[in-house]
Parts: C-alpha cells; sequence; structure tokens
C-alpha cells in the first residue's frame, strides 16, 4: 500500500490517495474518485507543466517554443495562460501561420460557451415572456376612458404587444455568429489564409487539424443555434396567437357590453323624457282647469 499525492477533478485541492483502494472520497469537497484514474491525471498534468519549463528553458522565444508551452497550457485546460502566449506570438510573430493556429483555438471554445449562454438566453426570455391579462389591459386609463373605449387604438395594441414579443427574441437573443469572438476568429482565420504555406500545412498538421475541426464544430453549432431559436419564435408565436385570441374574445365581449348598456341608457332616457312630456302636460292641464275655474267664479 502506498500513499501517492494527487490532486482532486473537482475542486483541485491536493489529496492523498491509496493507490491499493479502487475509489475514495475527496476530504475537502466530497467527490467521488477513481484511484487509477486520478493518479494518471496528475502523472499527466505533471508532465505537461515539466513541459511548459524544458520548453521556456531549452526554447527560449523561438516560435516554436511559444506553441509547445501553448500547447501545455491548453492541456491543462489553463486557457489564461494560453492566450498571453498567443498575445506573445501575435507580437513577436505576426506574419507566421502558426501563430494565428493557435490565436483561433482560445476563440472557437470561447464561441462555443457563447453558443450554450446563447440557448440559455432563449429559453429564459420564452419562459418569461408575459402577456398582459385582457381584464387589467384594457381597463387601464387612456385618454377620456379606458382602453377598451377605444377601439382602434385597443385593436393596434393586440396586434403589437404580440408581434412586439416575437421580435423581441432576437434583440434579446443575439446569435453568437455575430458576436464579438466571432469577428476575432473571422480575423484569425483570414490571417492564416495570407500568411499559410503547405509547409506551415504539414509541419503543423496536428493543430491545422484541430482548428479546421473546431470551425466546423462552430459552424455546426450555429446551424443548431439556429434552428433552437426558430423553434422558440415557433413557440412565441403560438403564444401570441393564443394570447391575441384571447385578447380579442374579451374585447368583444366588452363592446357587446357597452353596446348593450348604452341602449339601455337610450331607452331609459327616452322613457324619462316620455315622463317629463306626460308630466308637462298634466301640470299645463290642471293649470288650464284651475284657470278656467277661476274665471267661471269671476264671471
Amino acid at each position: 500500500m502506498a500513499m501517492v499525492a494527487a490532486k482532486c477533478s473537482e475542486c483541485g485541492a491536493s489529496i492523498e490517495v491509496n493507490d491499493a483502494r479502487r475509489e475514495g472520497y475527496c476530504p475537502f469537497c466530497g467527490t467521488k474518485y477513481v484511484t487509477q484514474d486520478i493518479i494518471q491525471n496528475t502523472i499527466n498534468n505533471n508532465y505537461v507543466t515539466n513541459n511548459i519549463g524544458t520548453a521556456v528553458i531549452q526554447g527560449g522565444d523561438t516560435i516554436d517554443a511559444m506553441y509547445e508551452r501553448f500547447e501545455a497550457y491548453i492541456k491543462l485546460g489553463d486557457l489564461s495562460s494560453s492566450a498571453k502566449v498567443v498575445g506573445e506570438m501575435r507580437e513577436k510573430f505576426p506574419q507566421k501561420a502558426l501563430t494565428w493556429y493557435c490565436a483561433a483555438l482560445p476563440v472557437t471554445a470561447l464561441i462555443g460557451d457563447e453558443f450554450k449562454r446563447a440557448r440559455m438566453q432563449i429559453d429564459n426570455y420564452v419562459a418569461h415572456a408575459d402577456f398582459p391579462d385582457p381584464q387589467k389591459y384594457f381597463s387601464r386609463p387612456y385618454k377620456q376612458g379606458t382602453i377598451a373605449d377605444d377601439e382602434g387604438f385597443a385593436w393596434l395594441n393586440i396586434r403589437d404587444i404580440g408581434d412586439n414579443t416575437v421580435r423581441g427574441l432576437e434583440e434579446a437573443c443575439p446569435s453568437p455568429s455575430d458576436s464579438r469572438n466571432a469577428g476575432e476568429l473571422k480575423w484569425c482565420l483570414d490571417a492564416v489564409r495570407k500568411f499559410e504555406t503547405a509547409e506551415d500545412r504539414t509541419r503543423y498538421a496536428s493543430v491545422v487539424r484541430r482548428v479546421e475541426e473546431e470551425v466546423a464544430a462552430i459552424e455546426q453549432k450555429k446551424r443548431a443555434f439556429n434552428e433552437y431559436k426558430a423553434a422558440a419564435r415557433r413557440e412565441l408565436e403560438a403564444k401570441a396567437a393564443a394570447w391575441r385570441k384571447t385578447a380579442e374574445e374579451y374585447l368583444n365581449a366588452e363592446q357587446n357590453r357597452k353596446a348593450v348598456e348604452q341602449k339601455r341608457e337610450k331607452r331609459r332616457q327616452g322613457k324619462n323624457k316620455i315622463s317629463r312630456v306626460i308630466g308637462y302636460i298634466v301640470i299645463a292641464v290642471i293649470v288650464v282647469a284651475v284657470l278656467i275655474g277661476i274665471l267661471d267664479r269671476m264671471f
């Protein structure tokens, strides 16, 4: 039995692993691990770290030494350090295709993360796309009455609210294909095409293949994202159509109710007018009768 120094793959804490046991748990975060896997991972990381030191000492600031450092950091998942190396390569070797191969790789990773976040934005937008309650909305004050009192304005709002909610998806969830990182990637690929030679493609075949694979993956993610967004738009359109139907039914019912009330009010006013006329006639008859009685007594 031997205790081997290792690192937890989840929290990165330094731990000691019993190589005689198949499994164990990190004492800091509780993550379960397989002993041989975590030992091998530690060995690989140490090897990569040693390679970084060797590249610095033996290669100095040659482009191949920088490339070796870049590769080592990529294997460690240290994008920040790999980006710093790329910055040095762009400063010292701006006319080398290798510089732009390396510059493109971290950017493709960032764009991939942007697509994940963009999908989450779409999900959040669709989930919180809120259409107002028709009764509360149409009873809001507008000019001298409520929104429902102005039929033209009310019907225009029914259309606009649905359309604006659907259009808002584009503004709230832009495609990563139009992002700053996408522009950076295009710049890197343009530089590759400008400076690349047949010798570069042969000598750095592995990194060339990785760049091409990552660019192809981004194109695939772009198509998948557009399809996902189109599905979200259809879902929003269905929600908007359902809301329009509910709002139109409410507005029609409200306008019919008001029309009925207006007719009742007109009939009531008509009856009142007749009652007043009859009252005036009765008063006039009484006055005439009184006057006749007075005249009879006088003469």
